[in-house]
């Protein structure tokens, strides 16, 4: 009877092999990552241009006026983020319509009020935030907020200018809002109002003039910060597009060249004392995307931005009328 040699692995061979697949895999996943990183901040991109279109179409239909960052009544403080303004042109007209401009309080009293519906178009898939729609029982302790319910986050911001959010170092008759969305009405806060601006007063060029950007809506050290500290929000809390009152609403919805892209929390340092980190975390822009954010400037175009460019540059693009040179 003839036998027959049958060949099998050893142990040896087969530990082989799977060190060549894990070297492998362990070459490819990185390039995935990066690939699926690609399409997210591709996608961001595309929000931010709809933003852009929805200003440009905003712009047209109001006689070249911008909308209003923020508008602020007198205590409590009312008032309408430029998100809502611009929701007619961005195919939310249904929200929109829902939109009470009286009462402000209903328009986030269930989760079908309009201040609680989540838009796709405003928000990053690089954003992880804890969570896309808020909930509030009750107004958080702590917390300037004026209405309790439900509300819609976002990843996008407008600009403000040179600052955004209560620089108390500044004395406040130099502080007047040199961006393109700011407060404006009639609101006692330590910040000026203005009439909204017009496109004419953008001397800089709307290519050159940042329009809006991306905030990132995480930061463990931020909700690390004590609640006292932090008006009793949470960081992804400090995004809300539907904000309808309360005494620092600027908080949520404009972003400034205070602070360098993707400055958190944990680079507060010394001045981390009181409000004082919260108040400079509020300041900046920021993403979920590596080394940088993306912008969207008044002539519609976005573009990603490295967190290393010059505070100089930045600040440059950040302002409407300020007859800077931009070399970067």
């Amino acid at each position: 009877m003839l036998k027959r040699n049958l060949r099998a692995f050893t142990l040896v061979e087969l530990l082989v092999v799977i060190a060549i697949i894990g070297v492998l895999v362990a070459l490819l996943l990185p390039a995935v990552q990066a690939a699926r990183e690609a399409a997210r901040r591709s996608q961001c991109t595309n929000n931010l241009k709809q933003m852009g279109l929805a200003t440009a179409n905003y712009l047209s239909a109001r006689r070249d006026t911008l909308p209003s960052g923020l508008t602020q009544q007198t205590g409590p403080f009312r008032g309408v983020s430029f998100i809502v303004s611009l929701l007619p042109f961005m195919e939310q007209q249904t929200i929109y319509a829902q939109w009470d401009f009286v009462n402000l309080a209903k328009n986030s009293l269930t989760a079908t009020s309009p201040a609680g519906q989540l838009i796709p178009t405003l928000l990053c898939p690089s954003d992880q935030p804890a969570e896309t729609v808020i909930q509030f029982a009750a107004i958080p302790a702590g917390s300037t907020m004026n209405y309790p319910g439900f509300y819609a986050i976002t990843s996008y911001a407008g600009n403000h200018g040179s600052f955004s959010y209560y620089p108390n170092n500044i004395p406040k008759t130099e502080l007047q809002p040199d961006g393109v969305l700011f407060l404006t009405g009639a609101g006692s806060v330590p910040m000026p109002m203005q009439d909204p601006a017009k496109l004419s007063s953008v001397e800089d060029g709307t290519s050159n003039t940042i329009l809006g950007g991306e905030k990132y809506n995480v930061d463990p050290a931020f909700d690390a910060i004590p609640v006292t500290n932090r008006s009793g929000l949470l960081i992804h809390q400090w995004a809300q597009w539907g904000w309808t009152g309360g005494f620092k609403g600027n908080g949520h919805v404009l972003r400034s060249s205070a602070e360098p892209i993707n400055f958190t929390a944990a680079d507060c340092g010394a001045t981390a004392s009181g409000y004082s980190c919260q108040d400079r975390r509020l300041q900046g822009w920021g993403s979920g995307h590596p080394s940088g954010a993306t912008f969207v400037f008044l002539d519609g175009s976005a573009r990603f931005v490295a967190d290393n460019i010059s505070t100089i540059t930045l600040a440059a693009q950040s302002t409407r009328a300020g007859s800077e040179t931009v070399s970067e």
